[in-house]
């Protein structure tokens, strides 16, 4: 097994940035206008770095408001690449700092987890996860089904044991599957499904280990789902699928009228031999420390999947930025939310290239 050490070369690519284009400093009068990231009172390429060593799990902020440069209420990739493109010139008009007010105090703490051996269920050990350095239940359709077949996103993927599948997931990185804990504590997974955007099945990826928290039960109470988050390792190489960024939701998220996209694998289109993909959209109802609340539509068999935005900048890429995992409706019977795991700073730590424990 190799354990998984190295940093993304994105934020080698950024590092190397820093070194080669320094900083291109405005005037005294925009500068007060801009966000800072790193408080040093200018705004250059260094802080396009420090908000991929945020995303990375190397690096967190004692004010995560100000690495959301472009004030969606989502820190994400974007943030740095219009950072990125400001400092080059190419991109002018980043948000104006006064008065934005965002009361979100995110959590970075020590969390405990088990290792489990994903083929058998075994228990196998745990460890502690340190927090990040600082530095200065059913599923629900809500009201008509909106949701439409939708094999554009390579990264989704279908959990599956010997005799029927046992949810979604994605890929966040090239070995490392995510997914809600409930799909797959007392499980034996048989082996990962992923498919080309014609819905044929490309690659069956061998499950090794799944990581998930000690404070996951599997009672379904509202202070369990808090923890309702794993990750599975497998053995083949996935970057071929990576179609998402991890990302961070701010509490401001719910005033912004952000769309989210929630993708998987429902129950009452798939079964152990029949693979349909689902996309559905809807706006984020409210957002707690541990959780999103949104109206998209998902339904048994979409738990594990992925809660993201879409966002994009003219001329560049499409940034599919993760912000919670799919796992539950609170009232199956009068369905007006369904509930995502809120992605947080302890959630990316866990993620992380950086975490030693993942390995394959």
């Amino acid at each position: 097994m190799k354990v998984k050490k190295k940093l993304t070369s994105l934020i080698l690519a950024g590092i190397m940035a820093v070194m080669s284009c320094g900083s291109l400093a405005t005037s005294a009068e925009e500068e007060k206008k801009l966000p800072d990231p790193n408080g040093d009172g200018t705004l250059n390429i260094s802080d396009s770095v420090l908000i991929m060593q945020y995303l990375c799990g190397a690096y967190a902020p004692t004010d995560i408001k100000e690495l959301d440069v472009d004030r969606n209420g989502v820190v994400s990739y974007m943030d740095a690449k219009r950072i990125e493109l400001y400092t080059a010139r190419l991109e002018s008009g980043l948000v104006e700092v006064p008065s934005y007010k965002d009361n979100t105090n995110m959590a970075n703490t020590t969390r405990r987890y088990n290792i489990y051996d994903a083929k058998t269920g075994n228990y196998k050990s745990q460890y502690d996860l340190a927090p990040i350095p600082t530095v200065n239940k059913s599923r629900a359709v809500i009201g008509n089904d909106e949701r439409v077949i939708d094999w554009t996103k390579s990264g989704v993927v279908k959990i599956m044991n010997s005799s029927n599948y046992i949810g979604s997931g994605f890929v966040v990185s090239d070995h490392v599957i995510a997914t809600a804990a409930h799909c797959t504590k007392n499980y034996k997974i048989s082996e990962i499904l992923l498919f080309d955007n014609t819905g044929k099945v490309t690659l069956h990826a061998t499950p090794v280990e799944y990581h998930i928290p000690q404070d996951y039960k599997k009672d379904f109470t509202y202070a369990d789902e808090a923890y309702d988050y794993a990750l599975i390792t497998v053995k083949e190489d996935l970057s071929d699928y990576a179609c998402f960024d991890l990302g961070v939701s701010l509490n401001s998220i719910k005033d912004n009228n952000a769309v989210v996209t929630v993708t998987g694998f429902p129950g009452e289109f798939n079964n152990h031999t029949k693979h349909m993909m689902y996309s559905g959209n809807g706006l984020i109802s409210d957002i707690n420390d541990s959780f999103i609340h949104y109206t998209a539509d998902m339904t048994p068999g979409n738990s594990g999947g992925p809660v993201y935005i879409t966002e994009s900048i003219p001329g560049h890429r499409t940034y599919n930025t993760i912000v919670g995992i799919n796992t539950a409706n609170p009232d199956v019977e009068n369905p007006k939310y369904n509930i995502g795991t809120r992605m947080t700073t302890d959630l990316i730590n866990f993620y992380s290239v950086n975490n030693p424990n993942i390995k394959w």
